[in-house]
């Protein structure tokens, strides 16, 4: 049931443990640096702020070897999960100005390990995790993206190589967005059973609150407006989320469908933001997987380019020769189809997704 907790066993040794000690290590304060400020800063100002936390950085990327898996006490209230929210901001924007700092001095190796490592840790931070877990992905996603876009014309073959290796890695670790969403109904549950039949109905702002200081989730604010559903009985409102997360399940297996505007099979009345949020949710995971792949591609073509003087007749020659495990499949195809390339006359190439 979903007022009951659910217990899973956690790696050993696991990388919430690492990247959270690493966390402890920082010097210097670079919360201001996740507006991008930072990159703005004097070349010796960043050279010596990321020589302060060199030991926070070799810290994370052990936890990024390892395991990963956020513990059941680390996300139950916002309390216990703001440290590890605002942590990882901070190192994602850490990562942001490191990439930025080795590009200018031109050690490009170091620059796309950084931007990959932000990447990276946008994988781990959901796993086990609800929704604010999975938004935090996202910052730490957008930041490695931009910066390791800024180094496909730049970085030599083997660095190309090596990214490419890498990300297929990374992309093979993703946690399912519904697994997310799952956890993030079990706490609203959670705290709907206590306010129903502990404390009372909930009635007030002051209740309101407790609510979201319990569950630790702003998506809370959207069930406030139809809470009235519980009071049918606790199953009831079980039974539309499990629904909810199942449409969302099946969705992920399928091609896109492009007129899909919002999931049919679920007319759950807890809210009409559902429908229409389970499906964006869905697409905004397909968005962050075709700029992955976008990117993965692009650095194979700069290696192949490089070692062979020219662009490729087609993606199915990256394949072939070893410079991609497999065809990019296009997240947005209907028909599941790689991503469109075409190697133009004058020597240049072009790579999209539909």
């Amino acid at each position: 049931s979903f007022h009951s907790p659910v217990t899973v066993a956690l790696p050993s040794p696991n990388g919430y443990d690492t990247i959270t000690e690493a966390m402890k290590l920082r010097r210097g304060y670079y919360l201001w640096l996740q507006n991008g400020q930072g990159l703005w800063q004097p070349l010796e100002y960043r050279r010596k702020l990321l020589a302060d936390n060199q030991a926070l950085i070799a810290k994370m990327r052990m936890g990024l070897e390892q395991d990963y898996r956020i513990p059941e006490a680390a996300r139950q209230t916002l309390d216990g999960n703001a440290s590890l929210v605002n942590g990882c901001l901070e190192l994602g924007a850490l990562l942001r100005l490191a990439a930025a700092t080795h590009a200018e001095q031109n050690n490009l190796p170091e620059a796309m390990r950084c931007a990959l490592d932000s990447i990276a840790l946008s994988v781990q931070v959901p796993c086990g995790g609800n929704m604010s877990h999975l938004s935090l992905a996202y910052s730490c996603k957008e930041k490695g993206l931009e910066s390791a876009w800024e180094l496909v014309d730049r970085v030599d073959a083997k660095t190309a190589r090596q990214a490419v290796t890498r990300l297929e890695k990374i992309e093979a670790q993703r946690w399912p967005v519904a697994e997310n969403l799952r956890e993030d109904m079990q706490g609203t549950f959670r705290a709907l059973y206590h306010q129903r039949y502990a404390r009372g109905p909930l009635g007030t702002w002051k209740d309101l609150n407790s609510w979201l200081k319990i569950t630790g989730e702003d998506y809370a604010r959207d069930l406030w407006t139809s809470v009235t559903v519980v009071y049918e009985g606790p199953k009831v409102f079980v039974d539309y989320a499990n629904a909810s997360i199942k449409d969302l399940q099946d969705l992920a297996q399928k091609p896109w469908d492009p007129q899909q505007a919002r999931l049919p099979a679920t007319q759950a009345p807890i809210h009409t933001y559902d429908a229409y949020g389970f499906s964006y949710l869905e697409f905004q995971q397909r968005g962050y997987r075709a700029f992955s792949l976008l990117l993965r591609t692009s650095l194979a073509l700069r290696a192949y380019k490089l070692e062979h003087g020219s662009y490729p007749n087609s993606l199915e020659s990256l394949k072939e020769e070893g410079y991609l495990a497999m065809l990019p499949i296009d997240p947005f195809s209907p028909t599941l189809a790689p991503l469109r390339y075409r190697k133009r006359p004058e020597g240049t190439m072009t790579l999209w997704s539909v």
